[in-house]
Parts: structure tokens; sequence; C-alpha cells
């Protein structure tokens, strides 16, 4: 993207015509401007200025503040979060692009008139402010057929005087449409969505307060201007009220005028999205295909800049005592009646200068506002990293770890306490470090077939702190240790299936933070890793015992508890080898309290809840992503900014039926998705459908593929699985007919005038007391606890289908949620086996639901679901 200082309107239509991303100001810098992409809308701040020339500032009669209070500041900072703004930098008082020409000095500002050289100067800076809207909008026009502007303006509250009656409460956003008159109808959809939108934006901790045509927003010449350019041109004034800023001294708030920015950014993309699909021939799949799709250039070296930091805190070189072997062996010939006293190496870099370095950067200036929240949280933790490796050795270390990585909740250690009753008998260790190294390998070579870029280096080294450690590009094994096979596996999936893998993800984009790491990243990670370990069934109850000691000991850390106390601990209470037990303890104690083996369990837990969800799984492999910010790097990849994972976790990407059923779950609302009008692009061909009947989905990750496309291809273009949902019309039909329930089935049929009742009971006597005693035994309790209310409540499962509906529990992450669709839209009804047991699945449209048969694995019998697959079936024919 170019970054011209002064750009004229010949060089802007040029790059509008070529479809080139600019950014920059006019001319004579009456404005500036960005275009980073081509969608049909834009944002003014036509306001925005406090700029007067020297000739003109001497005839004003007003001071600073008095003008403050005529503009809008701030406003000017507000429109940045469109992809294409125009934010005015000159005073209105100069000249108002809202007014005619002729009206340029405003009246009762200056002590007489200007002179006729300083108003042709102001004529110029108006005619080129309102050039540079209308060029804009006219090829936004001429690309799509309709444009939407956005113009933003700013209003104070007005104070109550002594004795006044109390005046109704202002409103957060006025907007303005009485200027549309008898267009008002013709764009109501994008009106109720202006406003459904904003009223959604909570300003300061409450709920936006939205009011129409209250007076605050007002259409001028500008907005007739662009409404002369076309009837499809849709104008929408809107005016904020100035709760961004200190009325009195007119200073800005900046996180909320931040936070603000964002919502609004979201708001206006929202509402784009909506005049897109209904006025021009594009159909946006989503809300962040109009929002900006390039990365700004001073993000790019922020980016830059913080990751060279980070480059140069390297955590565990610095942590790691460099007489790490020699204290543990004093500390096992002591039987453990030993204090260890350990020494680091000097730090390579001035905490000072770094710190320097760091906040030298301009992360504020960022104007995308989801780079410039996640690029100023990552700058806070990498201060909280430099002082963490400036006080090794000091009890500021313990504090700021604690501050870094965090002490374990109460609610994760009842659950670390609960793992440390496990029933675990130890494994034989019949592995050397240079066999696991051949496994490791192993896991490294599976990925570099996919890609030879794939790069990971696994060491066998004598002396080493701790039995394994992980570095950027490589593992070291201790040479002394010894491992069990399951452990072998387990390290496998850890440090290469997760940890390799998301770092080298993260090198493949754009913005190398996902190398290094998102804000918090490094708790879903190993979290992650451990996941990793479950899926591929390597985490034993030993291993689960040893995370759960390691939350348990932190916690003993943030108390005061000695070293030589808590491995005591670890060996008579819980029952580890005094080896085992300083490995535990040492890992916490090093640097003088090195918190982060406490995140492990939370971590774990807090990526069980997430896979449980229904939630997207391999968008926390797209680099080092925390699962806080999952939610950006998804809009981000939507966007454009960053590109979907280029290796798959294989462990991961392994799923079962019901995972997919919870995995499919994120994109529904309470209706289900119907073929026609789908707004997707086939990934195989990029080109649009025209005939749904001939569309195909994935029923892995749901894209949609003409079918020649996915024959053509042989799987999935997005995620690689070969799983297909299909339109109804692409369902062969099935003959079936419906009879009784067979003989002795729980299943009750029952019929309320047209409509056909199946039910039956959610949970039997077997699966209660089987969720009773697993309440006792695993921290998820939450997962059995459905079960054991069902029975308690005799709940009953109830299927109902109408002459044109169908409604049935689907199997959702957060309990039985109620699926209601129309015969036309049912595709196939089958059962599909789950671990052994059959489970109905209906397919509606292009997506599959699972229906909730019962309680763990089902309170119905494989012949009575035949049975009600038959009957389905032969309602579905009946059509």
């Amino acid at each position: 993207m170019s970054a011209a200082s002064r750009i004229p309107i010949s060089s802007l239509r040029r790059a509008l015509k070529e479809s080139v991303a600019l950014r920059g100001r006019s001319e004579s810098s009456a404005c500036r401007f960005q275009l980073a992409k081509l969608v049909p809308y834009l944002a003014i701040a036509p306001h925005g200025g406090h700029r007067v020339r020297r000739d003109l500032a001497r005839l004003l009669r007003t001071d600073e503040k008095a003008r403050l209070r005529e503009e809008c500041p701030g406003t000017d900072r507000l429109v940045t979060a469109a992809p294409i703004y125009v934010a005015a930098q000159d005073s209105r008082l100069e000249y108002d692009i809202e007014l005619p020409e002729e009206a340029l000095a405003r009246d009762g500002f200056f002590r007489h008139p200007p002179p006729a050289e300083a108003a042709a100067e102001s004529l110029v800076r108006h005619r080129e402010v309102v050039g540079v809207i209308e060029a804009l909008a006219t090829s936004l026009l001429e690309r799509f057929g309709a444009c939407l502007v956005f113009e933003l303006t700013s209003f104070e509250a007005v104070e109550r005087r002594k004795g006044e009656k109390a005046r109704p409460p202002l409103p957060i956003f006025d907007f303005a449409t009485a200027h549309l008159g008898d267009e008002r109808s013709r764009f109501k959809a994008e009106i109720d969505a202006w406003r459904a939108t904003l009223s959604q934006i909570r300003v300061l901790g409450k709920r936006a307060h939205v009011s129409e045509d209250a007076g605050f927003a007002r259409a001028g010449a500008l907005s007739r201007r662009l409404r002369a350019l076309s009837p499809d041109v849709l104008v929408l004034p809107l005016a904020v009220r100035r709760v961004f800023m200190d009325e009195r001294s007119q200073s800005l708030y900046p996180a909320v005028v931040k936070k603000l920015r964002r919502d609004l950014g979201r708001a206006m993309a929202k509402v784009a999205t909506t005049f897109a699909r209904a006025h021009t021939k594009w159909r946006p799949p989503h809300s962040a295909a109009l929002r900006a799709g390039d990365i700004p250039e001073l993000a790019l070296e922020v980016d830059a800049a913080l990751s060279q930091v980070s480059s140069q805190l390297r955590l565990l070189r610095y942590v790691n005592p460099v007489n790490a072997e020699q204290e543990r062996q004093r500390f096992l010939a002591a039987g453990g009646d030993y204090s260890p006293r350990f020494r680091y190496r000097p730090l390579e870099f001035d905490p000072g200068v770094l710190k320097r370095r760091l906040y030298s950067v301009k992360v504020e200036e960022i104007e995308d506002p989801e780079l410039e929240r996640l690029y100023a949280a990552k700058r806070r933790e990498i201060d909280l990293r430099i002082d963490l490796l400036a006080e090794r050795g000091t009890p500021d270390f313990l504090l700021t770890s604690l501050k870094l990585y965090g002490r374990p909740e109460e609610g994760t250690l009842k659950d670390a306490r609960a793992l440390l009753e496990l029933e675990s008998e130890p494994e034989p260790r019949e592995l050397t470090a240079e066999q696991v190294g051949v496994r490791l390998q192993e896991e490294v070579s599976r990925y570099a077939e996919r890609d030879p870029s794939f790069r990971f280096r696994i060491r066998v080294k004598s002396g080493l702190a701790s039995r394994v450690q992980t570095l950027e590009h490589r593992v070291e094994l201790r040479a002394e240790s010894a491992f069990s096979s399951r452990l072998a596996e387990g390290l496998a999936q850890h440090e290469v299936g997760v940890h390799a893998l998301t770092t080298h993800n993260g090198e493949q984009q754009k913005l190398t933070v996902l190398r290094y790491g998102l804000p918090g990243s490094r708790r879903t990670q190993e979290g992650l890793a451990v996941f990793g370990e479950y899926r591929a069934g390597a985490l034993t109850s030993g291993r689960l015992k040893t995370i759960g000691a390691r939350a348990i000991v932190v916690g003993l850390l943030a108390d005061g508890a000695s070293f030589s106390e808590a491995v005591e601990l670890a060996r008579t209470t819980h029952g580890f080898e005094l080896e085992d037990a300083y490995e535990l303890v040492f890992r916490i104690y090093r640097g003088g309290g090195f918190a982060k083996d406490g995140i492990y369990l939370a971590g774990f837990l807090d990526v069980i809840r997430y896979w449980l969800a229904g939630r997207d799984l391999p968008t926390l492999t797209n680099g080092k992503v925390s699962i806080e910010s999952a939610s950006i790097v998804r809009d981000l990849v939507a966007r454009g900014v960053l590109q979907a994972r280029r290796q798959r976790a294989e462990r991961l990407a392994q799923r079962d039926p019901l995972e997919h059923e919870a995995v499919m779950e994120r994109a529904r609302e309470n209706e289900p998705v119907h073929v026609d009008g789908s707004p997707t692009r086939c990934p195989y061909c990029k080109d649009s459908f025209e005939d749904p009947a001939k569309v195909v989905a994935c029923a892995a990750c749901g894209a949609r593929h003409h079918g020649a496309c996915h024959s053509e291809h042989g799987r999935c273009a997005s995620c690689g699985e070969r799983d297909l949902l299909v339109p109804r019309a692409a369902v062969p039909a099935i003959k079936a007919r419906r009879e009784e329930p067979p003989r002795g089935s729980k299943i009750h049929v029952s019929r309320e005038g047209d409509t056909l009742v199946y039910s039956w009971e959610s949970a039997t006597l077997a699966h209660f007391v089987i969720s009773f005693l697993m309440l006792w035994f695993l921290p998820l309790i939450f997962v059995f606890l459905p079960t054991v209310i069902d029975y308690l409540k005799k709940r009953r499962t109830v299927v109902r289908v109408e002459p044109g509906f169908i409604e049935f529990p689907h199997m959702a992450w957060n309990g039985v949620r109620r699926v209601r669709a129309r015969r036309e839209d049912v595709g196939a009804i089958k059962t599909q086996d789950v671990m052994g047991d059959p489970r109905i699945v209906v397919d509606v449209g292009l997506e599959r639901y699972m229906m909730k048969t019962g309680r763990l694995d089902s309170t119905i019998k494989p012949a009575e679901k035949e049975w009600l697959v038959q009957a389905l079936q032969a309602w579905k024919e009946q059509g």
C-alpha cells in the first residue's frame, strides 16, 4: 500500500480505476484518506479537523477550547475503522463542507470577514475535500452500482442549569433519516440494521441508547451532493455523544475512543453487508469481507519491532540455572536434605535499553482497531517478560511471574487435588533418550513430507536442567533420563504435533507475532499440547497427576513454601519418588519462582471447554494463538489479513462424529441453514454458485463446493476431508414404510391433530448410576451432571413430525437444542456408527444434525432407531 504524503485527486482516481490500495493526504493536506480495499461503503468525518491557517487564526474571536466545542474532535479517529474513509483536517470554522461553498467563514467567529486571498484558499481546500469524497463515491457507484456513506459527527451533553427541570437522558447515538423522504421505505432494511447494531454497542459498561432524527445528526450540503450522484447512494449521518472525552478540558479518553472505533467499525460493516446484498450484485459471505483486508505498513513495522524484541527474550535460556545438574546430584545424594543454590547466565541485553526500544514503537497509531488492540496487549506482555528476566534470583521474580502467568484459581486447584487422588501404576521406563529422539524425529518427518519447509530438530544432550526442554526450533532431551513408551508418544504429540506445528504455521503468516505468540497464548498452547496427548491416548493417570501436582506446587510457591518443603510434600502426600519430586519442584522454583507450570492444567481445562463448546480447534493452530484472541484470528483470516493454517495437527484433526456435530454447531443460530442463497464461493475453482442443487458441502468444515469440483479434487479443498453433505435434490429417494414400534420398545407414539409425536425417556437407571459415580472421580463434572438431572426429573426425548415440518432434539454442546426444519429442506435420514453405537443423523440443506437419542450412549436400542429412521423417511417421501 502506498503511503505518499500528498496525493492529488488524479492519482486517487487512477488508484481507484486500477484497484490499488492507497493511504495519504490530499494535495493541500485539507483531508487525509484511506483506500484499503474496494467495498461499497465509505465513512466520512466532515468536522473532525482542528487546524486553522495562521492568516485566519489572527481573525478568530474564539479561543481553542471554544473552537473544539464547535468542532467534532475524535471523529477523525472513529472513521478509521472503515476500509475507505475521509477525515477533514481543517476546522469547520474556516469552511464547512456540509455548508454551500459561498458560506465559507462561519458568522460570529471572525472579527471581520477574511481577505479575498484567504477566502480563495479556503474555497480551494473546501473543493478538494468534497472532490476526494465525490471521487470515491463515484468510483464505488461505477463498480458496485450503489454506495453507502456513513457521516460521523459528535455533539456535547447539554448541562442542566440550576432550577431547571430534569431533562430526559440524551442518546449515545443519533442518526438522521428524515432527509431520505419517501426513500426511507426503500432502505428500511439498512435503517433497521443500523439501529439494531448501534443499540448492541456498550459504552462505558452500558448498552447504548439510540435515537433517530432527534436533531443531533443532520444531513447538509454534502449529503445532498452525494445523493444527487445517484438514487442508489444512501447517506446515513450519525452523531455520537461526546462520552469519549472530557468536555471541560476537551481531552480524549484513548481507551474509550479505541473501543468505540472498533465497535463502530464492526457495526458499519454489518450494515454495509445488508446494503450490498440488497442493492449490489456482490454477495459478501460475511461482514468481515467488508472490513479492511490489507495490513497497514505501520502495523508491519510494529510487528517487526515487537518480534525483534521478543526474539531476545529466550526465557528458558536465562531462567534455567547453569549449575542445574550439579545441584540435582547434590540434592539426591543428600536424600532431599539440601537447599539448592542456583546460578544463572548473565543477560545479553540491557533491560532498560530494550524497554526504551519497546515503547518507541507507535502501537497506538495503528488504524486497524483489531491489530492495534492485539499489539497493545502484546507490548504489555513483553514488558512483563523483560522485568521477569531482570529480576531473576530476587523476590520480585515471583511477583512478576504470577502477574505474567497468573496464580492457579481455586477451581483449578480443586481439580488438581482430584487428579492427585487418581490411582496410577508407575510405567516401566524402558526407552533411552536416543530412542525417544527417534520417535520424535519420525513425527517431524511425517509433517515434513507434506511441507518440506517444516523444520524442527531433536537433540540429546547431557546436563540439561530438565528432562525435556523445547526451544524455538528444537527439542532437547536429557541424555541421563529414561522414558516410558506412552510418555514418548505424548512428547511426540505435545512437542511436535502442537508446539512445532504452531511455530511453523506462525512463520507462514505475514504477522510474525504469530510465531512468537499472541498475548496470553502460552496458557492455551500448553493446554492444547496436553489435549494433543489426550487425543493420542498418551495422557495416563500418572501424567494427569503430574499436571495436577504442578498447579498445587505453584500454589505452595505463592504461599511461601521453601524448595525442600515442596519436595517433601510431593513425596509424602502425593506419592512421588524423590527424583520425580525434585524434577517437579525444580521446574517451578527455578529463577525464584517460575509460575508457568501452573498453566498446564488450567489451559487443558480451557481447551476441553472450548472443544466441548463446539468451537474450532484448528483456529488455535494458525500460529501461537490464545483462546481469548481466537475470535480476532478468525476475523483476520476472514478479512484476508491472515491465511488459514498451512499444516494441520494430525491428532487434533482426527475427529469422531460427536466432535463433528459439536463443531458444526458453531455456525448455526436458531434456524437451519438452507442451500438456497448460500453466499459462498467454491474453494476449489473460486467461482460462485448458480444451481444450488449441484452444490455439496464438506461434512467436517461445512465448506461448499461444486459437485464436479469435489469429484475432480476427491476431497474438501479447505480441510482435506472426504465426507460430504448434499442437498435434498441430490439424495436418491429411499422407499420406506412406517409400522408400529418393535415389541417392547421404549418409544411411545402419540398423535396431536396432524402431528405425530415420538418420545422416550432421556436417561435410564444405568445411566444415572454411571454418571453419579463419575461425578466423584473426574474434574469435568459438567459432562455427567446433565444425565443425573435428566433421570431425576424424568425428562423425555421428543420428536415431533408435522405434515410440513420436523422438530427434533440435536446434540448441542450446551445440552439439547431443538431443530425445526421444513420437509423440502430435509435430505438424508440415516444411522451413523459412533464408537459402536448407531446414532440418527438428519441432513438439512448442507448441514448435518445428530439427533439426541439419550444420555451417554442411548436409551433406545439400535433396532428402535432403525425403525424410527424408516418412519421419518416415510414422512419425508410423502412430499
